[in-house]
């Protein structure tokens, strides 16, 4: 994929990186292993980096073939620490379903996790911050990959990724809203409805004969 997001006004200008599954993949075989599962989780279920390190062991139910996830909560800063609360917005508490294969990939992370454990954690077992994670892991990992992906992906160029896999599958835009937390079906319409329209001339093309 070499068309990236364009950000709507008031918002960064820099466009997206949307990246290929291989270069998440690839991102996901270099960082440690303790953050490969949070790398592909982040890219398939499109939750934002406030949401996905809030979870706990209990917020993830894995009984079924496609686990589920329930975000009910987020970190935000208050005072300059770290609290839980409600979720971004009002429609961003929601349960997001996984793919098989990260339903699988979030077993064997979990497995020795307690009920009331963040599922994804600073290795001193507190909250990840995306400070952090982006000095010490993301920004060594992408340099050290030397192009590849060709972009300079950011951590939050995940959830831009996961909406661009869905369009290209032809997932409509109010199921990506609901999946992404939107608030408004404007705001995934003016961030990704170029997408769309480039989803549909192919589909136009496919029926061309």
């Amino acid at each position: 994929m070499a068309k990236g997001v364009r950000m709507p006004s008031g918002q960064s200008q820099r466009e997206a990186a949307l990246l290929s599954t291989a270069h998440v993949q690839l991102i996901a075989d270099t960082v440690p292993d303790q953050y490969s599962a949070l790398v592909q989780f982040l890219a398939g279920t499109g939750a934002r980096w406030a949401e996905a390190t809030a979870l706990e062991t209990r917020d993830i139910d894995l009984t079924g073939d496609r686990g589920v996830v329930a975000i009910t909560k987020a970190w935000k800063r208050d005072r300059g620490e770290g609290v839980l609360d409600a979720p971004k917005t009002r429609r961003g508490r929601r349960s997001v379903t996984m793919g098989e294969r990260l339903t699988n990939l979030m077993r064997e992370h979990l497995v020795e996790h307690e009920p009331d454990e963040l599922v994804f954690q600073h290795p001193a077992g507190r909250q990840l911050t995306n400070y952090w994670f982006f000095a010490h892991v993301w920004r060594p990992t992408v340099e050290d990959l030397g192009g590849q992906p060709p972009a300079q992906p950011r951590v939050h160029d995940l959830r831009h990724t996961h909406a661009s896999w869905l369009i290209q599958q032809g997932v409509a835009l109010p199921v990506i809203q609901r999946r992404l937390g939107h608030e408004s079906i404007a705001t995934t319409v003016n961030v990704y409805g170029h997408l769309a329209d480039d989803a549909d001339r192919l589909a136009a093309d496919a029926l061309d004969w």
